[in-house]
């Protein structure tokens, strides 16, 4: 052919599959005889790299690699682990059982010291990652808060969020998945309610991160605690809960049942709050407080201060029932309890005995008279209360009065009675003893604007 001359038929001597370790790339080669020989690579299989896994896990053990690099991708992988020894197949996996991904989890590992490797396999090639990577397996026995909650806002999520993780019984981190991590108040100085998902459950690296955890009461010293089962809990380090933007108005404090053209007993106090009901205390509205459906309210506006309006001249000149309604600019009102509004009293009248010695007494409580018989030394005992014009006895609804009291012809035990507020009658009683050679005598009760209350004691 040409002058060329063949010595023979070209044979293939074979395919040599070469199985390289230690990051040698398989490779495999074809010869033949004939007038000249050659060899030539026809493909590469290239070893998994940077292979890891957790410094401290337990029992589970999450393996990753990075996936062969070059023309030949591999058919999967399997992982060993050594401790020791000579490796043991790990992550379910061997030869002839491989992993399609780059990564596993190794599980139910026992307490030790391990180095995990990844083999690459193609047909019947195999290539070994370069370099191990160790991991201490150790049970979990005890929680700590990785990241602190930190100064918020009422009713705002805390930032960054709160996050546990596991750790062993000398205080290492210890990266398990799965376990169920609960979050509630520890110390409480508020009365606060924690809201938000106060469970979760550790990644891969033992951490259990809680986001959107928030407490609606301001105070100082809040803590948390981290609890699991089987597990020592933890508790946060304290922080600040502060109020938010000033939203609304309360009435903290309602009038109460008052006499008419008199001060409220109880003056109003309302209070500038955040939406979750805290006292905005660097806040200085003026509020104004209002009557709903009544007339007659004199209430002049008060500006807060730390976030409160203390009222101190409100009063109702008409007799009724009244609801107050509070307002400040932007803000939503809010309304008091309901009161009355009574007439005040016009008169003072004796509460005690209706008769002396031995003959009955004549007269009103206004203005008692009585005659005295065969006896030398006789004596008056009673209390005084506020009545109206007709002697009706009136709950004092205002401050406490004092009552002054003057004697003739005869000798006080008191020089005053008390009526306090919420009381019908003083607290105290007077006694009144006619001279011994007095034909008669008498005492009366005095209040500033009241019709006063007599009594007079005569020897028949």
């Amino acid at each position: 052919m040409n002058g060329v001359r063949r010595r023979g038929p070209l044979v293939l001597s074979g395919l040599l599959g070469v199985a390289v370790m230690a990051a040698t790339p398989a490779f495999a080669s074809w010869s033949s005889t004939g007038i000249g020989a050659a060899g030539a690579m026809t493909g590469a299989l290239a070893a998994p790299t940077n292979v890891s896994v957790p410094a401290f896990s337990s029992p589970n053990v999450l393996v990753g690699w990075t996936a062969s690099s070059g023309a030949t991708t591999p058919s999967g992988y399997y992982v060993t682990r050594t401790a020791g020894g000579g490796p043991v197949a790990a992550c379910a996996s061997s030869p002839s059982s491989l992993i399609g991904g780059t990564s596993c989890t190794d599980t139910g590992v026992a307490n030790g010291a391990y180095t995990y490797a990844v083999t690459a396999v193609y047909r019947t090639w195999t290539a070994l990652s370069t370099a191990g990577a160790s991991v201490t397996v150790t049970t979990a026995t005890a929680l700590a808060f990785s990241g602190q909650p930190s100064t918020v806002a009422a009713l705002v999520a805390i930032t960054p969020a709160v996050a546990v993780r596991l750790k062993n019984s000398v205080g290492t981190p210890v990266s398990t998945a799965g376990v169920s991590v609960t979050i509630a108040i520890g110390t409480n100085p508020s009365g606060g309610t924690l809201s938000g998902t106060a469970t979760a459950v550790t990644n891969e690296s033992g951490v259990a991160t809680f986001a959107g955890l928030s407490i609606n009461k301001a105070g100082a010293g809040y803590t948390l605690t981290a609890t699991a089962p089987g597990m020592a809990s933890a508790t946060s380090s304290t922080f600040i809960v502060t109020f938010g933007t000033a939203t609304q108005l309360a009435v903290t404090q309602s009038p109460t049942d008052s006499f008419a053209s008199t001060l409220f007993f109880s003056q109003p106090v309302v209070t500038i709050q955040d939406a979750a009901g805290n006292t905005v205390t660097n806040a200085t509205t003026t509020v104004t407080v209002t009557a709903v459906a009544e007339a007659g309210l004199t209430c002049a506006a008060k500006a807060a201060v730390n976030g409160i309006a203390t009222f101190t001249g409100c009063l109702a000149a008409n007799v009724g029932t009244y609801t107050l309604t509070s307002g400040a600019g932007g803000l939503a009102p809010a309304a008091s309890a309901s009161f009355a509004v009574v007439a005040a009293p016009t008169n003072l009248a004796w509460s005690g005995p209706t008769a002396a010695s031995c003959l009955s007494a004549n007269g009103t409580s206004f203005a008692l008279e009585y005659g005295i018989c065969g006896v030398l030394t006789v004596s008056f005992t009673a209390g005084v209360s506020l009545t109206n014009g007709s002697g009706a006895v009136l709950t004092n609804l205002g401050p406490a009065v004092t009552v002054a009291l003057a004697g003739v012809n005869g000798g006080l035990t008191t020089a005053t009675l008390s009526i306090p507020h919420g009381a019908t009658v003083s607290t105290t009683t007077v006694t009144f003893t006619l001279g011994v050679l007095a034909g008669s005598g008498g005492i009366t009760a005095s209040l500033a604007g009241k019709t006063s209350a007599t009594a007079t004691l005569a020897r028949l």
